[in-house]
């Protein structure tokens, strides 16, 4: 009896980890989905330039999602160890590289959002939409690679609801800027961007908030050896999604 009851209760905490959890990984994608149903409705060339776009929005975003799935296991082993002292250092190690990573790669879409484009064949009626949304979206760098690091945290900490909250009220904020931005200003494709990076913001500004509230110091000591961990286990995960993606 006692085994079955500790079954049981093990069944009802994995289900209470990964109900939520599964909820905001189906969520997560509504950001593209929904920009894409408002955009479809201004015609074929923007929705091209959005399809175009996304796929290297896609590549340059997911390549760095060790982010989340490093972290994660950092902060339930020092969450284990009743370290808050470590939950604290490799939250802020992931969120600093996230920042210069997202900073990083925001500054190389816009730059290199001519160059992008050629690489991806666009057609040329394709390419003036396609470049305005591309170099407004990249804005976004850091705050969703913020966004990925959260998710990681709040796992660690074994909390599933949180995210899953965050990623729903993301997509509210997203849908009802794209309504406004495309419909009521007449912004076309490039507002469909700008809500998409405030959206985005608000998700990385609401992590932030709820680390902080959680009593997670999001300023402090940086351990340099503990960051060149992440970016080692970092590096080896790369290589893994960018073969996945590009295969």
């Amino acid at each position: 009896m006692a085994r079955q009851a500790s079954l049981s209760s093990l069944r009802r905490e994995a289900a209470r980890l990964a109900v939520p959890a599964l909820g905001a990984l189906a969520a997560e994608p509504l950001v593209s989905l929904v920009d894409t149903g408002f955009v479809a409705t201004l015609g074929r060339i923007p929705l091209a330039a959005l399809g175009v776009d996304a796929a290297i929005l896609g590549l340059a975003f997911v390549a760095f999602n060790f982010l989340q799935y490093g972290v994660t296991p950092l902060v339930g082993g020092a969450l284990g160890r009743g370290d808050d002292a470590a939950i604290g250092r490799a939250t802020r190690h992931a969120l600093i590289l996230g920042a210069a990573i997202g900073l990083t790669t925001s500054t190389v879409l816009i730059l290199g959002a001519p160059f992008l484009l050629d690489l991806m064949a666009a057609p040329a009626e394709v390419v003036p939409d396609a470049t305005a949304y591309l170099r407004v979206r990249a804005i976004s760098g850091a705050f969703v690679l913020t966004v990925m690091v959260g998710h990681g945290v709040f796992r660690g900490l074994q909390d599933t609801k949180t995210p899953l909250a965050i990623t729903l009220g993301l997509n509210v904020v997203n849908v009802v800027l794209d309504a406004v931005f495309i419909f009521d200003f007449g912004t076309g494709l490039v507002g469909a961007a700008w809500a998409s990076v405030i959206a985005q913001g608000a998700g990385a500004a609401w992590f932030l908030f709820s680390l902080h509230r959680r009593g997670i110091p999001l300023v402090g000591a940086i351990d340099r050896s503990e960051m060149v961990a992440l970016v080692r286990v970092g590096g080896d995960l790369v290589v893994r999604t960018a073969s996945l993606v590009l295969t």
